[in-house]
């Protein structure tokens, strides 16, 4: 437990100046975003419920922290205590109240795949005695990985495993088709690398992290058609920028072998099969899209041990970047704010 007089952490690498509303206003306006709150604030912003300990990211509509429960215990791993405390900007209020009810029903909606997604803990109103009231902030289980982006910024070579990709999109589809048939339906709304984080924690494959879908601020909860449509979209063509990196040739465009493609020839198919499921944005299967499937899943699930090593190999450089994560950092952060004493 924290003592009573303990001041919030301050962290020299992260710590953010006290802000004016109008220097906040301009940070917010700048290319180069300022965490809002800043860390230092954040276990007197919670009512000193959540301990930060570091940041986990942030942008146009919120930021993120890692953080303890403040009846944290030390006799049991501190890194499986964390949460990720979501605190909206103040402009975008309305996009966290769309998010609380869509992340609970995608909770009890998954079945199977829960764990794919968000695990939504509480939300804690601006104003507590009314239930229709802006979120002040809002808290999940923390995932112990990273996301895609990083990932991709992490690998070597800068190609990813074809198995890999394979792996992302079986999972991923599986996800917006776990959206896209429920009743009303929901389109996620911000589909990119930064919203996919691979859980290393959990592998429901051995050897692949899971995929998991975060960050429904954007979500649509009655979509049209179109929007739906938009929305597979937005997964073939992630896959598929995820298949060309790194690569001097660009497979869905050409048949057969061109200067500078070693890829074989049913990558370069299964490459035109995904720009098709692009162009038609449905994810009904066909006799022959099932047999696809199929060959798709055996390929990744044949990944040889080096597949798998090399996948874990850029996972640990993904992680070893991200500050807040191991025991050592944590209980760091908490002695240097006073939460627990020195040795």
């Amino acid at each position: 437990m924290p003592p009573s007089n303990a001041l919030p952490l301050t962290f020299p690498s992260a710590r953010q100046p006290d802000l004016t509303p109008a220097q906040r206003q301009l940070a917010m306006a700048s290319s180069s975003r300022v965490p809002w709150p800043a860390i230092n604030e954040v276990y007197t912003f919670t009512s000193k419920k959540y301990i930060p300990i570091a940041l986990a990211g942030t942008g146009v509509h919120a930021t993120v922290y890692l953080c303890l429960p403040s009846a944290f215990q030390t006799s049991t791993s501190l890194p499986h205590q964390l949460v990720a405390v979501k605190i909206p900007e103040p402009d975008y209020a309305d996009r966290a109240k769309r998010e609380v009810p869509a992340l609970m029903r995608v909770g009890s909606a998954a079945g199977k795949l829960t764990h794919h997604f968000p695990d939504f803990l509480e939300v804690i109103r601006i104003d507590e005695s009314d239930s229709n009231s802006d979120p002040r902030y809002l808290t999940i289980t923390a995932i112990h990985g990273a996301s895609l982006s990083q990932f991709s910024a992490a690998c070597d070579p800068s190609r990813h495993p074809e198995e890999l990709v394979l792996h992302v999109y079986l999972q991923l589809a599986s996800l917006i088709q776990v959206l896209q048939t429920m009743w009303p339906a929901i389109a996620h709304g911000d589909l990119h690398p930064g919203n996919l984080m691979l859980d290393q924690s959990r592998q429901d494959v051995p050897g692949f992290p899971n995929v998991v879908l975060i960050d429904f601020s954007c979500v649509d909860r009655d979509p049209r058609p179109d929007i739906l449509r938009h929305e597979i979209r937005g997964l073939c063509k992630l896959v598929r920028d995820l298949a060309t990196q790194g690569r001097e040739c660009y497979p869905e465009s050409h048949f057969g072998k061109v200067t500078g493609c070693d890829c074989e020839t049913w990558w370069v198919q299964w490459i035109r099969w995904l720009n098709g499921r692009w162009m038609g944005g449905d994810l009904g299967i066909s006799d022959s899209d099932a047999e696809v499937l199929k060959e798709a899943e055996r390929r990744r699930n044949e990944a040889t041990v080096e597949t798998k090593e090399n996948i874990k190999l850029s996972m640990e450089r993904a992680m070893g970047k991200i500050k807040g994560l191991t025991e050592p950092e944590i209980r760091e952060a908490l002695v240097e704010g006073g939460y627990l004493p020195s040795d």
